[in-house]
């Protein structure tokens, strides 16, 4: 295309330019105004072999210096990654030290916590085991001096029987008048037959109780009380 371009006064042919580049390169001297062309040639057209080395070896050099930068930067954010992993590492054990820190201080808190429960209820039971041994300390010796007033007591009551035994006669006949027809009921009672018995056991008892033991109907409540 560029050729079929040029005039024909300029125009090369094909052999000779492959001959020709092929030994030199593109001949540097075949300018745009020279070949009479409306726009530039391209660089690879103009550039010789060792031009185009030298490009390759600088386009090297360059992509080696990039890769050497890359890998340099790559080193740098290895070791940030590195030391920001180490510091994270570091964050988490001081969490998990102060994490077990504040398990072991309230679980310290907790026993110290249950002991001081465990002595006031402790304490709160010995209290009460001091109450309760006072409160019947009080029961026994107000039972105590109850029963020494109560035997007192009796003790008077028994000598004041004695004392009124003594000077009432051994035995008091009181004359009562009853109809035939309540005569003979009272008779016909069981109890009646057992009169003296019943007197002899009251005279012996002096002064405890005496039982009687009789049947439904013998006279027991109506009859004692007359002997």
């Amino acid at each position: 295309t560029l050729l079929a371009s040029m005039p024909k006064a300029k125009k090369r042919s094909e052999s000779t330019l492959h001959r020709d580049e092929i030994a030199h390169g593109p001949a540097v001297s075949d300018t745009v105004a020279e070949l009479g062309l409306a726009v530039p040639m391209p660089s690879v057209l103009t550039q010789t072999r060792a031009d185009r080395k030298q490009d390759r070896v600088a386009a090297k050099k360059e992509r080696t210096q990039r890769i050497k930068a890359a890998m340099s930067s790559l080193e740098g954010r290895a070791a940030e990654v590195a030391e920001h992993k180490r510091f994270v590492e570091a964050e988490k054990r001081q969490e998990e030290m102060e994490a077990r820190a504040r398990k072991l201080q309230l679980k310290a808190e907790h026993i110290q916590a249950r002991r001081a429960r465990d002595d006031a209820a402790e304490q709160r039971d010995r209290e009460l085991r001091e109450r309760q041994a006072v409160i019947v300390a009080e029961q026994l010796a107000t039972l105590r001096k109850r029963e020494k007033a109560e035997r007192r007591e009796a003790r008077k009551y028994f000598k004041e029987l004695e004392a009124q035994a003594a000077v009432q006669p051994d035995a008091v006949h009181i004359t009562v008048k009853r109809t035939a027809e309540m005569q003979a009921v009272r008779e016909s009672l069981p109890v009646t037959a057992e009169e003296q018995p019943i007197m002899d056991a009251v005279e012996n008892s002096k002064g405890n109780a005496v039982i009687v033991c009789g049947e439904t109907g013998s006279g027991k409540t109506t009859q004692i009380p007359q002997f």
